[in-house]
């Protein structure tokens, strides 16, 4: 078990508050966010006050969130039933998890690509090494 979410690379550090539950690892949306693409935040574990990768955010509980560039590598969630091989294209699926990319989606909708094959067949989000896009 890691006990880190950013893996490998640097990230820029921002709080944002949780209007939900927020485990580490979760992409999380930030108010400002402007057209386009995702953002390629993703909730860090809180080692400010000693929290791991386990310790939930409660809803208004200032969050820690890694902003993260193109290469590095994070300890994120795949969304519940999907089923991905190491190098697949992912994107957020609006619940804090990643999904495989749908014949609908574009390509610069990207935010991931997996980093491992993982067939998540159970009905939770599982964790996952991804690198972003």
């Amino acid at each position: 078990m890691q006990n880190t979410i950013a893996l490998k690379g640097e990230f820029i550090r921002k709080e944002v508050e949780a209007t939900g539950v927020v485990l580490p690892g979760m992409q999380v949306t930030m108010a400002g966010a402007a057209g386009g693409g995702q953002r390629k935040a993703f909730a860090l574990e809180n080692d400010i006050i000693g929290r791991g990768i386990d310790d939930a955010y409660a809803v208004g509980e200032v969050i820690q969130v890694g902003c993260f560039g193109s290469g590095t590598e994070v300890y994120a969630y795949l969304a519940a039933g999907e089923n991905v091989s190491a190098g697949a294209a992912l994107v957020g699926d609006g619940a804090g998890a990643l999904e495989a990319v749908g014949s609908e989606v574009n390509q610069d909708q990207v935010i991931a690509f997996a980093a491992e094959s993982l067939n998540n067949t159970t009905s939770f989000r599982a964790r996952i090494r991804i690198e972003v896009a």
